[in-house]
């Protein structure tokens, strides 16, 4: 939390900056299972900062607020769901991906043991293919 509270306080103007932003936010989000691949992190940063106008937006989601009451309503959810969840994930417990599966009837938890708040290219064929089972189940 001390990472992501001094944010606001970063240029985002700078290419650096945001650089090594990225790089520290993604060792942070990183799990166990994978190493962590600072030269990938750093040319995908270096991509995604040539190309975004407003940079600073890919952090906008941790912002906001409101909605809270449909998070009673989850139990509603009517339609197959498959709810992919990190057992390491330091921002989202997995716990809370367990509850949430849980509480959507019929959904399907699919664990990623020792992995963080990502998914990581090493997981993409799992993930690939248990979203593919998932969606040519009979309703």
């Amino acid at each position: 939390m001390d990472f992501f509270s001094n944010m606001g306080g970063m240029d985002w103007s700078n290419e650096q900056s945001v650089v090594e932003f990225a790089i520290h936010r993604s060792r942070i989000l990183a799990g166990s299972k994978h190493l962590f691949d600072e030269k990938k992190v750093r040319v995908l940063a270096e991509k995604e900062f040539a190309r975004g106008d407003r940079i600073a937006s890919m952090t906008n989601h941790a912002l906001l607020t409101g909605g809270e009451s449909y998070l009673v309503r989850t139990n509603e959810i009517n339609v197959p769901s498959l709810v992919v969840h990190g057992t390491e994930d330091p921002i989202i417990p997995y716990e809370h991906g367990e509850n949430l599966a849980n509480e959507i009837p019929g959904a399907v938890l699919l664990t990623l043991e020792g992995t963080g708040h990502e998914l990581h290219y090493d997981d993409w064929d799992l993930i690939i293919h248990s979203i593919s089972k998932h969606t040519s189940l009979p309703n």
